[in-house]
């Protein structure tokens, strides 16, 4: 009887292995956001995520997420509502969004999360809480009304570089940055550089944000750059830069109003596209992408917390990246 008991723990072991291992949760698409709870002297915060998952995904296998506060206490614990898109990818939208004040805290810190399906952990990793004062006619009664805010600064020392498609135009170079500002102020330009000439200039398309209420200083946005540089020989002539032509070493300069925040240095292969760097393979699983380490320049990203801008993806290593 023992050793009947044994094998089938094996066997459930080994099933919820070999189920978390084809379920994978799309980090570029992680995103949390914290919803204030007004309406009492001190403000209090919960929190809300959004997500993908992607691969061989049941329909009957229960999305949850589960918080742990600074302590590493449990916070909060919830079961998300999802839409399935079609039999491999499933869609989160603020899970948590119907959390009431009870489950609140004023706590800031560094929590931490997992991502189950089906009761196996997809991912796990960690997020830090800041809070700012929002009180402008300084009422001492309101000196308990914090909004509360998640640091994004560790996204910034990394770039994506890939091939974007679309109907009507050719193939070409496209890149994604993450800068702190929301993404109608930036006013950013990129150039594309190759032996020390600009051969393409973009300015950014609308993408991913991260807004807060009353306080710029802590927005983020993921601004969408796409060339005029073809990754190889279109149909129709275009008079644009061809990098199937021109293989060798690139780099990107983004300019916020003139001043340069960023540079980042690449390599573009014989066929055109850009050779992949073995940087944060987990990061960018289900993206035909490139992942290339950032400098960040000048002052207009405003404070950074360097504590956050080592090499990490919501708490976890960046693999083949060296802290800056």
């Amino acid at each position: 009887m023992k050793k009947f008991i044994g094998i089938s723990l094996l066997l459930i072991f080994v099933s919820v292995a070999a189920f978390a291992q084809t379920s994978y949760v799309d980090k570029m698409s992680l995103n949390i956001h914290l919803r204030t709870h007004r309406g009492q002297p001190e403000w209090r915060w919960t929190p809300k995520m959004s997500f993908s998952l992607k691969g061989k995904l049941s329909d009957s296998a229960k999305v949850s997420v589960e918080y742990t506060d600074p302590s590493g206490k449990s916070f909060v614990k919830l079961d998300c509502v999802t839409d399935t898109q079609d039999a491999d990818w499933r869609n989160v939208s603020d899970c948590g969004n119907e959390l009431e004040a009870a489950a609140a805290t004023t706590a800031t810190g560094v929590f931490g999360f997992q991502i189950k399906f089906g009761g196996a952990v997809l991912y796990s990793g960690k997020f830090t809480v800041g809070k700012y004062l929002f009180n402008p006619a300084k009422n001492p009664a309101f000196n308990k009304n914090f909004y509360y805010y998640v640091d994004y600064d560790w996204r910034l020392p990394v770039a994506f570089v890939g091939v974007w498609e679309e109907e009507y135009t050719p193939k070409r170079l496209f890149a994604w940055v993450w800068i702190k500002a929301e993404q109608s102020e930036p006013e950013a330009v990129a150039q594309l550089i190759y032996k020390g000439k600009t051969v393409a200039e973009t300015s950014f398309g609308a993408d991913l944000t991260y807004s807060t209420e009353e306080n710029d200083a802590v927005e983020f946005s993921r601004l969408k750059f796409r060339f005029n540089a073809l990754t190889e020989k279109p149909e129709a002539d275009y008079d644009w830069w061809r990098l199937y032509e021109n293989p060798g070493e690139y780099e990107i300069r983004v300019l916020r109003k003139g001043v340069l925040a960023r540079t980042f240095k690449f390599t573009i292969g014989k066929d055109g596209k850009p050779i992949e760097s073995g940087i944060g393979k987990e990061i960018k699983e289900g993206y035909n992408v490139t992942v290339v380490p950032v400098k960040i320049e000048g002052t207009a990203d405003g404070t950074l917390n360097r504590t956050l801008l080592n090499g990490s993806w919501w708490g976890n290593p960046i693999s083949g990246l060296s802290p800056q």
